[in-house]
């Protein structure tokens, strides 16, 4: 959790004093606000009144003074932060599911220090008969400590790449989260994707570069996944590529934890609870998203900052690799903007870069959301997927930015309430830093960087982003890793260094601790993780798969298809494809339905009565009709 692997102390100098004494009253006021709001909630005070905001302010004064005091010792971050990931989370998760706390904490901690008294008992056994000690290079050799990675990282790619395809394969992939990926896609390697005259999406008319309601630039790499799929007459390219980028990522972490000195043991399990937590888990087997390569961005951003100076080339790799994360979606650009501020916070030769990257990226937010998107709109359109923050007092938050950072400063309270209230959100958090041992909690690195997603998740009015489910914890996923590999950092130089146990001992204890703690937390996650079943109950039978393929093999390439939720991404890769919506149907050559098919997002009775009206149409005529499955021509 330092600011960087060099040992200057961070108030050296007088404007390093200033820094250290500024930056440590900042972390402070953060921890002593999250300890204030996280106590008051544990004795009973509400989420939503006016105490919880008296709480927070007492809070933050008395932080900001103590972590002023403490900066010079450099000690601010760990007593400010484990005070408040025992009173926030262990007090809470242990009344709401004491099994989280039991197998992802407390597990752990007895099975790594039953590996440190091993460890040690070998080593005194070792050095009493006289046996050479191995160099301690070997635990800290590059390729043996990426190694154990590596292989992880291939077994997870092969892995998450069979689910997913035999989930498509079984037409249980969807309309929104692979069909809208798989018609980007399309858009793009035809040139379509950034016409102003030729709107089209699979939700209607929307001009979004490469999106439906999101901004996506760098959905501009997918398109020669297209041109394979064209060829090869498939749609199943785009899984598996999200597949091996998603499990990629474990790559550069482990280089990055190389590089900080952790040993193989320790790496390999760190990259396991990155590619195997019930959030990663979620995501890769959940259709296609756009955020896929944030992880993967991210973790190379930091490997570059941390381990080059900042040189042009440097600058220049680092520049490019934000602007392709800030290109997945308009929130992506606030986590680039974060990984800015992370190199302002902990990585001083990188603060002036760091600093025009927070400012850079914070104003493309602003123009991207507040002009940009809403004009590439359909005419009457909005953005369903924009921030869409509760209201922190009683009356209605303003529209707009302004509104949110309003609510924001005047409720300080009530905002971090919101992030843990409901409980839902709670266990979230807990169960997904579970995976991790909790150890990103005590860590102003997660904070930092991952301040922008959490605000995304936890104060939106989305429901389903508060939950396991779902797409929206890979990128928490991989700010928690983030987190727990700098409080591994932290804890290898003062256990290795002052309480004598050597390189190897603490490694083999790490790595048990995290193992422990990613499966305890997958077996006590209140959602079963995703690699637990490769059935699901919604796959279609063999019987029905069969029926659907005779089905839309009657689609012809340079048709346009309205087509039911798990039916589209069979037939995205065209110019026009949409769900079933008479609005729609009117343009359409080909229509394909299934009353007993999920009808999402609409209801079966939609679907019913939009077939009765097809079959009463002159429009059209039945091209096919087995069982429940109808394809309907133009004339």
């Amino acid at each position: 959790m330092g600011t960087s692997s060099t040992s200057t102390p961070l108030g050296a100098g007088p404007l390093g004093a200033v820094g250290g004494t500024v930056g440590g009253a900042i972390g402070g006021a953060i921890g002593g606000a999250l300890a204030a709001v996280g106590g008051a909630l544990l004795v009973g005070v509400g989420p939503r009144g006016m105490a919880i905001d008296v709480a927070a302010v007492v809070g933050i004064v008395i932080g900001a003074g103590a972590g002023a005091l403490l900066a010079r010792r450099r000690a601010w971050f760990s007593v400010v932060f484990f005070a408040c990931g025992v009173a926030l989370f262990l007090g809470r998760v242990a009344v709401v599911r004491p099994a989280l706390v039991v197998a992802s904490i407390v597990a752990p901690i007895v099975a790594a220090l039953a590996a440190l008294v091993i460890g040690r008992a070998v080593r005194a056994r070792s050095t009493s008969s006289g046996a050479t000690q191995a160099s301690t290079s070997v635990v800290d050799h590059r390729v043996g400590t990426i190694a154990g990675a590596v292989v992880a990282s291939v077994g997870a790619a092969v892995v998450y790449g069979l689910w997913s395809v035999e989930r498509h394969a079984r037409f249980g992939s969807g309309s929104w989260d692979h069909g809208c990926y798989l018609h980007n896609a399309w858009l793009f390697a035809h040139g379509e994707a950034f016409s102003t005259t030729a709107r089209s999406s699979v939700l209607g008319d929307v001009a979004f570069w490469g999106g439906t309601n999101h901004l996506m630039p760098s959905l501009v790499f997918t398109a020669p996944l297209s041109w394979w799929m064209e060829a090869t007459h498939s749609t199943s390219a785009l899984l598996v590529a999200q597949a091996v980028v998603v499990a990629a990522a474990a790559i550069p972490l482990a280089l990055l934890a190389c590089h900080h000195g952790l040993g193989p043991l320790t790496t390999t399990a760190l990259s396991c609870a990155y590619l195997f937590s019930s959030g990663t888990q979620a995501f890769a087997l959940f259709d296609v998203h756009e955020v896929a390569p944030v992880p993967l961005l991210m973790f190379s951003t930091l490997f570059v900052v941390s381990t080059r100076p900042a040189s042009t080339r440097a600058v220049v790799v680092v520049v490019a690799l934000l602007l392709v994360l800030a290109g997945c979606k308009e929130s992506a650009i606030l986590y680039a903007a974060a990984i800015g501020a992370w190199m302002v916070v902990f990585l001083p030769r990188w603060r002036i870069v760091g600093a025009a990257v927070v400012v850079l990226f914070a104003a493309a937010f602003v123009v991207v959301t507040a002009v940009v998107q809403p004009a590439l709109l359909e005419p009457g359109g909005k953005m369903i997927h924009v921030a869409r923050f509760v209201a922190l007092d009683d009356a209605p938050a303003r529209p707009g930015l302004a509104g949110v950072l309003t609510s924001l400063l005047v409720h300080p309270g009530r905002t971090l309430a919101a992030i843990v209230t409901p409980d839902t959100k709670l266990v979230t958090v807990a169960t997904s830093a579970g995976a991790f041992g909790g150890l990103s909690l005590v860590s102003g690195e997660a904070l930092v960087l991952g301040l922008p997603n959490v605000a995304e998740r936890f104060l939106s009015d989305k429901r389903e982003m508060w939950g396991l489910g779902f797409h929206y914890g890979l990128v928490t996923c991989a700010v928690l890793a983030a987190g727990a590999l700098a409080t591994l950092r932290r804890l290898r130089l003062v256990v290795v260094q002052r309480a004598a146990f050597d390189a190897r001992t603490f490694d083999a204890a790490a790595g048990v601790f995290v193992v422990v703690a990613m499966i305890g937390s997958c077996a006590a996650s209140p959602v079963a993780p995703e690699l637990s079943t490769f059935d699901k109950p919604y796959y279609a039978s063999d019987v029905d798969v069969a029926r659907y393929h005779r089905a839309l093999a009657l689609v012809r390439d340079d048709d346009d298809v309205v087509a039911q939720n798990h039916f589209l991404p069979h037939v995205a890769l065209r110019e026009h494809v949409w769900l079933p919506e008479q609005r729609f149907v009117d343009r359409a050559d080909v229509v394909v339905l299934d009353p007993t098919a999920s009808p999402w997002p609409h209801d079966r009775r939609h679907v019913e009565q939009l077939l009765v009206r097809l079959q009463r149409d002159d429009r059209f005529s039945v091209a096919f009709h087995e069982a429940s499955t109808w394809v309907f021509r133009r004339r």
